[in-house]
């Protein structure tokens, strides 16, 4: 089989790895081709990004077609990297996620019920073992008035998040909601 030798990285090749009248392989030419984009690129980054943007403005039915058809076309595909990303992120960055799902949740309460709705529909034997676990939970964390309790409670008074709350605000809640339960059993006492 003849050979020749390509000019950029001196290596002897099969003819049919060049180009018709070419004294570069096809991967040698290939390489350069990439890095003369990158560098047309970098130079002209501002002109690339003013087109690109007049493009996708001209034509937004057309790029939202094409994206709807692959979308249908590489369900499992999307599928499959969306479940990627996620547990990337759940084990990379636990945070983000939180949030954005607290927000979620906020922006979203009627698609969150109607979603919860379903699930609970669908798993009533879960449903029942998790409430009884919620009961036991929550009558064991009031009863004890632990710092996650009291917390919660002044969270869900004031708005405020979990790292703007202070000791000294978890303890006078504490004290509060002992003096509220302790007229609470009275008035239940005299009646």
């Amino acid at each position: 089989m003849e050979t020749k030798i390509c000019t950029r990285c001196g290596e002897e090749k099969k003819v049919i790895e060049f180009r018709k009248g070419e004294l570069s392989c096809k991967k040698c030419i290939s390489e350069h081709r990439r890095i003369q984009r990158h560098y047309y690129y970098l130079d002209n980054k501002i002109k690339i990004a003013e087109k690109s943007k007049e493009y996708r403005s001209e034509n937004k039915d057309k790029i939202q077609e094409s994206k709807a058809i692959y979308r249908k076309n590489n369900k499992l595909k999307i599928k499959e990297h969306d479940k990627i990303y996620r547990d990337k992120l759940k084990l990379e960055h636990p945070e983000i996620l939180k949030e954005y799902s607290r927000k979620y949740v906020k922006s979203n309460p009627l698609k969150v019920r109607i979603s919860s709705d379903r699930w609970e529909s669908k798993n009533p034997e879960k449903m029942s073992i998790y409430s009884e676990k919620a009961k036991i939970y929550k009558k064991y964390i009031s009863q004890n008035l632990k710092n996650q309790y009291v917390t919660q409670m002044i969270k869900r008074g004031y708005e405020l998040k979990t790292s703007e709350i202070t000791p000294k605000m978890i303890e006078l809640k504490r004290i509060s909601l002992l003096n509220q339960r302790i007229i609470k059993n009275k008035t239940y006492e005299t009646i």
